[in-house]
């Protein structure tokens, strides 16, 4: 036998309650998102570009609006694989308005 407790919350406390936990589970996600790590693979994935693309972007940079050449920063470390942060790159797609992910890949 199962026994049911009943909790009475006006409708003003319930909407403070689920705002409460849609506000932690978002600090939560963005946490865990501010650290991650990722691969050319994943960005790829991501953007609907190729891999080459991405590699392209880390090696060359890519130009922005206005002229400027802005590369894809990369983590330092010994490595044949590039990891790429996701505060990285979240600042260079700042700079390109035109890659909106997730995107159809081209």
């Amino acid at each position: 036998m199962t026994t049911a407790t009943l909790i009475t919350m006006s409708a003003d406390d319930m909407a403070d309650h689920i705002a409460a936990a849609v506000r932690k589970a978002m600090l939560q996600l963005e946490n865990r998102t501010a650290q991650s790590v990722l691969s050319v693979q994943d960005i790829a994935k991501d953007s609907g570009f190729s891999a080459d693309t991405v590699r392209s972007w880390i090696q060359h940079g890519r130009t922005a609006p206005g002229g400027k050449t802005v590369k894809l920063k990369v983590m330092d470390g010994i490595s044949d694989t590039y990891r790429i942060r996701w505060e990285a790159y979240r600042a260079f797609l700042a700079e390109f308005p035109d890659i909106v992910c997730p995107t159809p890949k081209r």
